[in-house]
């Protein structure tokens, strides 16, 4: 399905890509169902990425040992947290304290031990959960402890988007576990990140359908060429721009760039409302292009990865301004000009501070790996 904003193809790296994997299990889940499906989800996503990978694994600490059983003709970097405990006594995690973005053990584990990567995306083979409208991610209580308190890892869609910005990770999946307890609480939270962010979002359900189709998905997500997407029914649910799908925007005039895009709108968008809102976000994205190839940068650092996040948030702020009519078209363009212009000054800013530290650190003030411009 087309989400509902229009944005142009994101700022990734093509010397490598670099995928974090996220398994974890509450204890009242079948450990060898979770390590099963940990195995088949990395086996899917290493064969289905035509171009170097990195794997990013970080599971529970009983389901580390796979991974050292198999080979998956890749880079892969297998974390593992220190001694330090994550949980005081009241129940509190020791590392997300009150007020901050990150609650969760699990998600301030990960965007520590990322900070020096850049992330291009996250796959999640978490249990969902349903509470009321919202969907949310059941991890276990801690990456070093899994409890008996079922809802103890709780992660909802708000602090699970913060995370994804402040990692600069663009694309996003989600699997459903072979003993899954809420289907619907993973949809929804799925649904809730797609229309949160505006990178790709696949979610796929192999009690449904097999793995091939999630190395089809993979495949089409991180081709580095528009192409036709996959599909099954009820086993893979996927959100993308329209960079994906064809070569649209090539097209010399606006007019025929806008009738393309009514074409995709037809074939892809949920209902008619969801059309009228693409079209009229369209005028917005003037610098939607499709390049041949996709990718941008030689090397990508994480802290510009971070920044372009940020910024595509402003960005569909004001999107969603338009679009629910809140304040004029005119007064809102002209707003979300100005805030692109401050954005776009800090990122020529911050390319010549990543140039520097670059240069610093390879001994050559000429290097240039990390340009946020």
């Amino acid at each position: 399905m087309l989400p509902d904003f229009i944005f142009p193809p994101p700022q990734e790296s093509f010397e490598q890509l670099d995928v974090v994997v996220c398994g974890s299990a509450p204890l009242q889940r079948e450990k060898i169902d979770a390590g099963n499906d940990l195995i088949d989800t990395l086996q899917a996503i290493a064969s289905g990425v035509d171009r170097p990978l990195r794997l990013h694994v970080f599971t529970d600490t009983d389901l580390s040992p796979l991974l050292n059983s198999i080979d998956l003709g890749c880079e892969v970097i297998a974390y593992s947290i220190d001694s330090t405990p994550l949980l005081t006594a009241n129940g509190m995690t020791s590392i997300g304290q009150p007020g901050r973005s990150l609650q969760s053990p699990w998600l301030v584990w990960m965007r520590d031990a990322l900070k020096t990567f850049s992330v291009d995306a996250v796959h999640f083979i978490c249990h969902g959960h349903l509470s009321g409208l919202r969907g949310s991610l059941l991890f276990a209580q801690s990456p070093t402890q899994r409890s008996d308190d079922f809802l103890a890892g709780s992660v909802g869609a708000v602090e699970l988007a913060n995370f994804l910005i402040q990692i600069g990770a663009w694309a996003t999946a989600f699997s459903a576990p072979t003993d899954n307890h809420s289907l619907l609480g993973l949809r929804v939270l799925a649904d809730e990140i797609a229309q949160t962010l505006p990178g790709p979002m696949m979610m796929f359900d192999h009690n449904k359908a097999p793995y091939g189709v999630l190395e089809a998905g993979y495949r089409f997500v991180h081709s580095p060429y528009p192409q036709r997407p996959p599909y099954h029914e009820g086993g893979l649910y996927l959100y993308c721009q329209p960079y994906l799908l064809t070569r649209s925007f090539q097209a010399p005039t606006y007019a025929q760039r806008n009738l393309e895009l009514q074409d995709l709108g037809r074939r892809y968008a949920r209902n008619r409302a969801q059309i009228k809102t693409v079209l009229n976000t369209y005028a917005l994205s003037d610098d939607v292009q499709s390049s041949q190839p996709l990718t941008r940068s030689k090397h990508l650092s994480a802290v510009t990865a971070a920044t372009e996040r940020a910024a595509e948030q402003i960005q569909l702020h004001y999107q969603k301004l338009i679009r629910d009519e809140v304040v004029p078209q005119k007064t809102a363009l002209r707003d979300l000009s100005i805030a692109m212009e401050t954005i776009q000054q800090f990122r020529q800013a911050l390319g010549e501070v990543e140039r520097e530290r670059v240069g610093d650190e390879a001994g050559n003030p000429l290097a240039d790996k990390g340009d946020a411009s």
